[in-house]
């Protein structure tokens, strides 16, 4: 859990700095997003004693446009997840 806390720190601490000039590329992040979830088998729908499960869930999501077209915008998301 350490390092995960400390990867999103440095990743949101880098994506912030910028130069005074804009980069025109492709791959440029815009937006930056993280979900945690966490789910188990506490459910009146799956109440079976034989049964049990537990997951969590991590995922990172970066936001990059690509461009415009008219009124559409386009944008790429890249999503890293890790399930345990």
């Amino acid at each position: 859990m350490k390092i995960i806390f400390l990867f999103i720190t440095l990743l949101f601490g880098f994506s912030s700095l910028t130069a005074q000039d804009s980069k025109k590329g492709l791959f440029n992040i815009k937006k930056v997003g993280f979900l945690y979830n966490n789910a188990n088998d506490k459910n009146f729908i799956f109440d079976d004693k034989d049964f049990s499960y537990s997951k969590n869930k991590y995922k990172l999501h970066a936001f990059n446009n690509l461009g415009t077209w008219k009124s559409l915008k386009f944008e790429l998301i890249l999503q890293m997840q890790f399930k345990s």
